[in-house]
């Protein structure tokens, strides 16, 4: 088995189906995530297939998916929120002017009052985030 969550390049490769480019890209986009908080993750990864990944499970696991590092809404520069897959370039400048313009988020649930961030994108998001 080997843990997605923390496994280096080499750990990777040793997955059917997993060489170099994969490894350096699933963990590139593991890091500009935060980590991954599900296993299915995976398929968000550039050129992963549905088959390749249903080939992984078996012989994938994410022992601790809690471990992830959180984004603060309110001290958060523009290209640290830019860089994170879910949030992106348009994202990011929306959120900023919305901190500014309400004095920073009171909560992680003021997101929804963004017009760009719907159910789906809020659910996937959220684990990413924090208050302070």
């Amino acid at each position: 088995m080997v843990d997605i969550g923390i496994a280096d390049s080499i750990e990777l490769m040793k997955l059917k189906g997993i060489g170099p480019g994969f490894a350096h890209r699933i963990s590139i986009y593991r890091e500009k995530l935060g980590g991954f908080i599900k296993q299915d993750q995976l398929l968000e990864v550039w050129g992963l297939s549905d088959s390749l990944f249903q080939t992984l499970l078996p012989n994938i696991c994410l022992k601790d998916p809690s471990n992830i590092r959180k984004i603060n809404l309110n001290t958060a520069d523009f290209n640290e929120l830019r860089i994170h897959p879910y949030i992106g370039y348009q994202l990011a400048g929306i959120v900023l002017n919305y901190r500014k313009q309400h004095n920073g988020f009171k909560t992680i649930d003021e997101l929804k009052k963004i017009p760009l961030v719907n159910d789906q994108l809020y659910s996937k998001l959220a684990a990413y985030l924090k208050v302070e």
